[in-house]
């Protein structure tokens, strides 16, 4: 493939080396790494010259909407961001950027009143939403983080999951100083909370595991194919909870919670969950029933209603919301 047919790789492949705090560069490491990058992901075992490097680096440093306003600095024999926290993930939309996600939604418009579609309406929302947020006049807000990181794996990791490889991840948790490796079978990149998180299974551990997106140094594919009866397994899990935790083995139970009148219209119109279920009705509220693995997300959600939501039933689980609110009484004390 030519050079300048793979751009937008090279640029993500250079914010990303660029955008991890934990590495210096210096100009032949990151040659060398784009180099490599491009024999994995396109065969191309020539790398790239020192020129198109140099051409690169020059559209990147340019202002949007020809190039990203990357604040590339090189000092003798390194290169690195002036700013720590930049990422071209976080600029806005360019001209074309626009345009293109226009022409999808002319295209994808006609099919939204299918059944089989219905979700586009969200999409095309979502789409129309990401427009009118970098036009001069907003209209649509939509809830992002803008400080999200590891954005610029999702591409990759999509298409390491649909040739089913097995990928290698260097992970860096929150709770430990030590980087840590996992070989792991990719199966599904999960949006939450406006974080973004990798799921799949891990073999040496013999279990589930959620890799948080903004915590990934770096992926690497593997020979191999992953396992489809586990991807499986992991898809049934997930209709059994809210969020992204889970633990492999426990069983969905009946959870019953009761809503004040205030908040009952929402739930309504909103459900919890798709297993959702009212089952009662009156002036002063609604009772619904769940059918899940309660979780870390579930009481959370539960939590965040404040006065408004009881637990009816499990006891366990009401037990533990109660015990909850008790801890965050103490914090006011």
């Amino acid at each position: 493939m030519p050079a300048g047919k793979n751009a937008s790789y090279r640029y993500r492949i250079i914010d990303q080396a660029l955008s991890n705090k934990y590495r210096r560069w210096s100009y032949n490491d990151l040659l060398e790494h784009v180099s490599e990058k491009l024999a994995e992901e396109y065969d191309i075992l020539k790398g790239i010259s020192k020129r198109q490097f140099d051409y690169d680096l020059q559209i990147m440093r340019k202002d949007p909407p020809e190039g990203y306003g990357a604040p590339i600095i090189r000092k003798g024999c390194e290169i690195y961001y002036d700013d720590p926290d930049f990422s071209i993930n976080n600029n806005p939309l360019n001209d074309t950027d626009i345009e293109n996600l226009k022409e999808v939604m002319r295209l994808i418009k006609p099919f939204q009143s299918l059944p089989q579609l219905m979700e586009l309406e969200t999409i095309i929302g979502k789409v129309q939403g990401a427009i009118s947020q970098h036009v001069a006049d907003e209209i649509i807000s939509m809830d992002h983080n803008p400080q999200a990181k590891g954005l610029q794996f999702v591409e990759r990791l999509y298409k390491m999951i649909k040739e089913e490889k097995i990928v290698s991840v260097l992970y860096k948790p929150f709770i430990k100083d030590a980087e840590t490796n996992f070989i792991i079978h990719p199966f599904l990149i999960k949006e939450f909370n406006n974080r973004w998180f990798l799921q799949g299974w891990v073999p040496e551990a013999g279990k589930y595991i959620n890799l948080a997106l903004d915590r990934i140094l770096e992926i690497k594919s593997l020979n191999g194919k992953s396992d489809k009866t586990k991807r499986k397994k992991l898809m049934d899990l997930q209709k059994k909870v809210v969020g992204i935790s889970f633990i492999e083995g426990e069983e969905p139970q009946a959870i019953r919670l009761w809503f004040n009148y205030l908040q009952a219209p929402y739930i309504k119109t909103k459900p919890l969950h798709p297993s959702q279920k009212i089952v009662e009705e009156n002036e002063t509220g609604i009772v619904i029933s769940l059918k899940l693995v309660p979780n870390f997300e579930l009481e959370q959600l539960i939590l965040g209603y404040g006065e408004r939501a009881k637990v009816l039933e499990p006891d366990s689980l009401a037990e533990k919301i109660a015990s909850r609110i008790k801890a965050s009484i103490e914090n006011y004390k």
